[in-house]
């Protein structure tokens, strides 16, 4: 699913720290940091990166049933 919406790295953190992910340590002086952080989905173990909320955003605000139930934030935002 990730590549689909331009991810090229769904499994492994963009500030990486060592581990099986790469993100078993949070991002720190000593972490190696991606060339394109727009390509991964993580930054760290715990943090999506600037283009993965983008995502998770647009869908909380515009997304249908299967992103958000029982209605969007716009449409919620409408029904006041």
């Amino acid at each position: 699913m990730h590549e689909s919406l331009g991810f090229e790295s769904a499994n492994s953190a963009c500030c990486s720290g060592g581990g099986r992910f790469e993100g078993i340590v949070p991002c720190g002086p000593s972490s190696k940091i991606c060339q394109d952080r727009s390509k991964y989905v993580f930054w760290d173990p715990y943090h999506p990166t600037d283009a993965a909320n983008v995502i998770i955003a647009k869908r909380l605000l515009d997304g249908n049933s299967a992103d958000i139930w029982p209605i969007n934030v716009r449409q919620l935002l409408a029904s006041s």
